[in-house]
């Protein structure tokens, strides 16, 4: 199914993956032809009207609104129930698609999606560094590249771990390679995305201001992870290239004594949508009934 946005610019056909029985385009600003219903979505006898994070269907008669669901929105991906979101969300490496492009509106939904996370005394001190400029990307890619050298020396590189079983250890192989892939190639996402807290640092601060500070930014970088999830996106929490934070940060433009980098990310469709739950222990190997 097409929807075209005549009035705003001509017949580009927002992007993702709509189903209908028949091929169907809905003009923007006029009436549909048929009724066609797909994920939850129905087009009827009414325009349909696109607006910047929502869509409205609205009745040609006068007939009251419909709100249409967020994820029926101009980058659509599959629809998927909480649980099913928390427990396929990756770290997508290898999967990034390079080659596509994501629109800016795409990752503002996203950052509307973070900005509902908890922050403490409803202080929103969390700042998103989107950085699509193919030249600064290239050049954070580099840093990155550098960083992840320096962390494949270190005791806890993932490909220096050693698991228990066979399967455990055929699975941290794989997260060895999947990490040693994107260390040479994340700026060739068309997107990096930096998660700030802003205003205070936490260098030198006890333990319990420093948690709080950081409180506010990494719930929003999360949301903004399965909300990209939710939209078709991949996306990867590193924070490797904090060896040399002051480049990236000068690099971007972050005033680096009163913004603290928390980690990077890139953005990118993924090569297909299917994830699957990780391997992971029971949880009662991590649960300690009241008291350790």
């Amino acid at each position: 199914m097409a929807i075209l946005d005549r009035p705003c610019g001509g017949n580009e056909g927002l992007t993702g993956d709509l189903s209908a029985e028949d091929a169907l385009a809905v003009l923007v600003g006029r009436t549909a032809a048929k009724e066609v219903h797909f994920d939850g979505l129905q087009v009827e006898q009414f325009d349909e009207v696109i607006e910047r994070l929502l869509h409205q269907t609205m009745l040609a008669q006068g007939l009251p609104r419909v709100a249409v669901p967020l994820w029926c929105s101009a980058m659509s991906s599959r629809s998927l129930d909480a649980d099913q979101l928390l427990m396929t969300t990756r770290a997508v490496r290898k999967r990034l698609d390079f080659s596509r492009p994501v629109n800016d509106d795409v990752l503002r939904e996203c950052v509307a999606a973070a900005m509902q996370s908890p922050s403490g005394s409803n202080v929103m001190s969390m700042q998103f560094v989107i950085v699509r400029d193919v030249e600064k990307r290239s050049a954070i890619g580099e840093i990155y590249r550098q960083c992840y050298e320096q962390y494949k020396t270190m005791p806890w590189y993932a490909g220096a771990v050693s698991k228990e079983s066979v399967a455990e250890q055929s699975q941290q192989t794989r997260v060895a390679r999947s990490a040693d892939y994107l260390g040479e190639h994340m700026g060739d996402a068309p997107a990096l995305v930096i998660a700030c807290n802003a205003s205070v640092r936490t260098d030198g601060l006890p333990g319990q201001a420093a948690a709080a500070l950081l409180a506010n930014v990494m719930p929003a970088m999360w949301s903004f992870m399965l909300a990209a999830r939710a939209r078709g996106l991949g996306t990867a929490w590193t924070t490797v290239h904090l060896a040399m934070e002051e480049q990236v940060a000068e690099l971007v433009g972050i005033p680096y004594a009163t913004v603290q980098q928390v980690c990077l990310s890139p953005v990118a469709y993924t090569i297909g949508t299917e994830f699957k739950p990780a391997m992971r222990p029971e949880p009662d190997t991590i649960i300690h009934w009241d008291q350790w």
